[in-house]
């Protein structure tokens, strides 16, 4: 016992080192990533005065986030070599079914797709992971009356009679199963620095767990040990929690998946022990609960990735200056001058609202002579201001352009276009736009592709061919009530045969919305080549 909880301290201390080193070499990474987040939120005091910005990075991710991933993707399962088996179709069908019915019926998947785009964009990775998650609730109790004779489904991989034991007051049961697929935060991720994503032996997630959850997840035990240091903004620079805000702090939990080992361990902030052991908990085919995350810029040495706003951050704070100079010659520009004093009346032709009204002046031979309201008047020269706000426009719009070719940000794409380009010029400009994007579409449709082959994975593995049945309703289809001994064929299918066997993808188009011409003139080219 003793020699096992001093296995478990040192597994405890060693993984601390390792997340220790891996937050040094990402600690540049993370400061740079901070700043470009708080940039595209521009937190500043809106009532403040003298700060004037272009906001050019909220601009370009606004444009970029619809043009990559805009609505949830449709899943594609089919058999990988196309054979001629009915009962391999079958069972496409049905994990088809059930992912889409996973999608649609649980948010999390389009969140955490959605979040993960949106820190490819700013911080410059994207991460999500995904779990099993049984949920279970206490059994009703039964008579013994009412269980004799009652059977399982037929075909549905259950042994054809309820069990004893599932009638007893008492007992749980399972209500539902499901897969979620959770959003990591760009800041609570880790892994191994490694040169590639294929030499990572270990990836690990920060969770933040109330003492309520640390009990039931780890024991009393532990959640009486574990530190509880993650305290809310207001209150991170105390020393200690106020008396009666104890329970919004929260415990810095890891969840490593180590490769090598083949094992996931749980450690916490500034608790030397290890937590808990599990041998490969999913058993997915990768390992790892997590696909390569949405990577910016990378380059073959180093897994760091350089945000996209830093290509561009120097244009980015011209334009701030440009636009606050802009913004100081718009208040100068206004009617202002001097006038002679001893003009009494022409103050109040000034000033006051003088319309159809006469104001009288007292010697007007003496204010004739001296030329009148224009030999009395002298107003601040705006020829120089104007020509130097126009000159500083100009430059702007210069700035904002050398970003977009080192964004790839057309016009085009952004929909706006001159009026005296061709339609020709027009489809050349939109087809090299597309070329620049197109390789982020593919990699966010790689990316949701992986995460709904891990799904699909654990719906295989673990959860119920009634849950399956349940959730894809395929013995409503025509097919299955047609034929309906391929429905337990197919069931069984899922159940033996590796993932691998099935083809799951998603479409790069199925994320993006598409111009309704553009579907329309589709429609009638399938419709014609029919």
């Amino acid at each position: 016992m003793a020699s096992k909880a001093r296995d478990m301290h040192e597994l405890g201390r060693r993984w601390s080192a390792e997340l220790e080193a891996s937050g040094k070499e990402y600690k540049t990474w993370r400061e740079r990533a901070k700043k470009v987040v708080d940039r595209y939120r521009d937190e500043r005091n809106t009532t403040a005065r003298g700060q004037h910005r272009y906001n050019i990075l909220w601009s370009n991710v606004q444009t970029i986030l619809p043009a990559v991933y805009a609505k949830m993707p449709r899943p594609e399962v089919s058999r990988r070599y196309n054979d001629k088996d009915p009962v391999g179709r079958m069972a496409s069908v049905i994990l088809e079914r059930c992912l889409a019915y996973e999608l649609e019926h649980y948010p999390d998947y389009h969140s955490a797709l959605r979040n993960s785009v949106l820190d490819r964009l700013l911080p410059g990775r994207g991460v999500s992971w995904v779990r099993y998650d049984p949920h279970v609730e206490p059994a009703p109790p039964v008579q013994d009356a009412q269980t004799e004779g009652r059977e399982e489904p037929e075909g549905l991989g259950g042994s054809g009679q309820v069990t004893e034991d599932a009638s007893k007051e008492g007992m749980e049961r399972l209500a539902y199963e499901c897969a979620p697929t959770d959003y990591v935060a760009w800041q609570d991720f880790e892994h191994q620095a490694a040169p590639t994503w294929e030499e990572v032996e270990w990836v690990a997630r920060r969770v933040y767990m109330t003492r309520e959850k640390v009990a039931e997840r780890f024991g009393e035990k532990a959640a009486d040990a574990v530190p509880y240091s993650h305290r809310p903004r207001e209150y991170r620079d105390d020393k200690q929690m106020p008396a009666g805000k104890e329970h919004l702090a929260r415990a810095c939990v890891w969840e490593v998946w180590s490769k090598p080992t083949n094992e996931a361990l749980w450690i916490a902030d500034g608790y030397e022990s290890v937590l808990d052991v599990k041998d490969d908990p999913l058993r997915l085919d990768g390992f790892f609960p997590c696909p390569r995350p949405l990577y910016a810029t990378l380059t073959t040495d180093t897994l760091v990735p350089i945000p996209d706003y830093c290509q561009y951050q120097d244009q980015a704070s011209e334009l701030d200056e440009l636009t606050q100079r802009i913004r100081l010659l718009v208040k100068a520009c206004k009617v202002a001058g001097v006038y002679d004093a001893t003009a009494k009346g022409l103050q109040q032709l000034l000033s006051e609202g003088t319309e159809n009204k006469l104001i009288p002046v007292d010697s007007w031979a003496a204010f004739a002579e001296r030329g009148g309201v224009k030999g009395a008047v002298q107003f601040l020269p705006l020829a120089e201001i104007v020509a130097a706000l126009q000159q500083l426009y100009v430059a702007r719009e210069s700035v904002k352009q050398v970003i977009y070719e080192v964004t790839g940000i057309a016009d085009i794409v952004r929909g706006s276009s001159n009026a005296s380009e061709t339609a020709t010029a027009q489809q050349i400009k939109s087809r090299f736009a597309s070329l620049r994007i197109q390789e982020l579409q593919n990699d966010v449709a790689r990316y949701a592709s992986d995460l709904l082959r891990m799904k699909a994975q654990i719906i295989c593995r673990f959860f119920r061919p009634e849950t399956l049945v349940e959730m894809s309703g395929i013995q409503q289809t025509t097919e299955a009530q047609q034929k309906p001994e391929l429905v337990p064929a197919a069931l069984q299918l899922l159940k033996s045969e590796p993932i691998r066997a099935f083809r799951i993808s998603v479409a790069t188009d199925s994320m993006v919305d598409l111009d309704a011409q553009e579907e329309q003139q589709r429609r009638v080219e399938y419709l014609t080549a029919s």
